[in-house]
């Protein structure tokens, strides 16, 4: 009698979810966090028509701009890929791919992306682009964004290589 309430807790235990042998295979047992779920704060103002005016950073405050636009939103459920439009002035990405907590910019491998760092303006995102050689100048892009959407581009990203912030 013992050894039957050992077996029908041994089944009891495996139907209701419990240890049973065998591995689960949900997104939360998958350590890849899952791009359907929780979003990055800056995600929310980059929706299709929003625009981010970004200013040349200049001492006297007059410069440049450039209107940045985001033309379209795909949500796969794995990735979520921003479309923009640099207009004619500028060539920053033109696509932000989200994975989890992987921030790609257009079509660049991860290994080919640095570190995310934050900065008092929000978080950036740069792809380096310098050669086995090296590089002479700049050899990065960099985009910066925070809950207000695009804040800041420099490098590689922005017209004539020089930074911009929104204004």
């Amino acid at each position: 009698m013992h050894r039957l309430a050992c077996i029908a807790i041994v089944v009891a235990l495996a139907a209701c979810g419990g240890k049973s042998g065998s591995s689960s295979t949900s997104p939360a047992n998958t350590g890849g966090g899952g791009a359907a779920g929780t979003r990055l704060p800056w995600e929310a103002a980059l929706t299709v028509g929003a625009a981010f005016t970004l200013g040349l950073d200049m001492e006297d405050g007059e410069g440049a701009t450039v209107v940045v636009k985001v033309t379209a939103v795909d949500d796969t459920g794995s990735e979520r890929v921003y479309s923009l439009d640099w207009g004619e002035e500028g060539n920053g990405p033109s696509k932000i791919i989200v994975r989890g907590e992987l921030v790609l910019l257009n079509d660049a491998k991860p290994e080919d992306m640095q570190e995310p760092s934050d900065t008092p303006a929000g978080t950036c995102y740069g792809e380096d682009f310098s050669n086995p050689d090296g590089c002479e100048d700049i050899c990065d892009g960099q985009l910066c964004l925070n809950e207000s959407g695009i804040v800041s581009v420099f490098g590689l990203y922005a017209p004539n290589y020089e930074p911009y912030s929104a204004k």
